[in-house]
C-alpha cells in the first residue's frame, strides 16, 4: 500500500500534469474553433451571386485570387451588392462600404484582401451578388465572413487567457501538495532516528 507521504507526491505530480494537459486540450479547442470560422465564410465565384444565411452582426467582403492576393487597388472593377431577403420575399438594399485598412491573409486556398464592409441588421437570408468587370470569369472571387483579425484576437485571448486560467488553477493544487509532500519529509528527517543521536 502506498505511504501517506508518497501519496501526497504522486497526487501533486498528477495535479501538475493534469494541469498542462488541460491548459494544451484548451488552446487545440481554440485553434478548432478558429478553423471552424474560417472555413465557414462563404464565397462567391465572379460573376455570380448566392443567397447567404447571415447572423446579425458585422461582415467583411474579401476579394481573392486563386493563387496569390490580388494587388491593392486592383478591385476598381468589382462591384458587389448585398440585399436582405424580407419574409414575403422582397429585397431590401443593405449598404457596403469601402474597407478602410490593408489587412489581407492566406489561409489554405483562399488568399485575399479585404475591400468592403457591412452589417447584417438580423439574423435572414441576404441574396449577395458581386462581378469584376477588370478580371476574366471565374479568376476572382469574394468571400464573406467576420473581421479575420477581430477573429484572430478572438481565438487568442480566449485560447492563451484560458489555458493561463486553467494551469494555474490546476496547478496551485500540485504546487500545494508538494509543498506539503516537502514539508513533511523534511519534519519526518528531524524527527527520525539520526536526529535524535545526533
Amino acid at each position: 500500500m502506498m505511504s501517506g507521504l508518497r501519496l501526497l507526491r504522486v497526487s501533486g505530480i498528477v495535479a501538475l500534469v493534469a494541469a498542462l494537459l488541460a491548459s494544451l486540450s484548451w488552446g487545440v479547442a481554440n485553434i478548432s474553433g478558429l478553423v471552424s470560422s474560417l472555413d465557414n465564410f462563404q464565397t462567391i465565384v465572379l460573376p455570380g451571386q448566392r443567397l447567404l444565411q447571415l447572423e446579425k452582426k458585422h461582415y467583411v467582403i474579401y476579394y481573392e485570387g486563386r493563387n496569390t492576393i490580388p494587388a491593392r487597388g486592383s478591385n476598381g472593377g468589382l462591384s458587389v451588392t448585398v440585399q436582405l431577403r424580407e419574409a414575403n420575399g422582397t429585397l431590401t438594399a443593405i449598404h457596403t462600404s469601402n474597407y478602410q485598412e490593408g489587412l489581407t491573409y492566406e489561409w489554405n486556398s483562399h488568399h485575399g484582401r479585404a475591400v468592403g464592409t457591412f452589417n447584417a441588421p438580423r439574423r435572414a437570408e441576404y441574396l449577395v451578388a458581386a462581378k469584376d468587370l477588370l478580371s476574366p470569369e471565374r479568376q476572382k472571387r469574394i468571400t464573406i465572413g467576420p473581421s479575420f483579425a477581430a477573429l484572430v484576437a478572438h481565438y487568442m485571448v480566449r485560447g492563451i487567457g484560458g489555458a493561463a486560467i486553467i494551469f494555474l488553477t490546476l496547478g496551485s493544487v500540485g504546487v500545494a501538495l508538494l509543498s506539503l509532500y516537502d514539508s513533511k519529509k523534511k519534519r519526518e528527517e528531524t524527527s527520525g532516528p539520526f536526529a535524535q543521536n545526533s
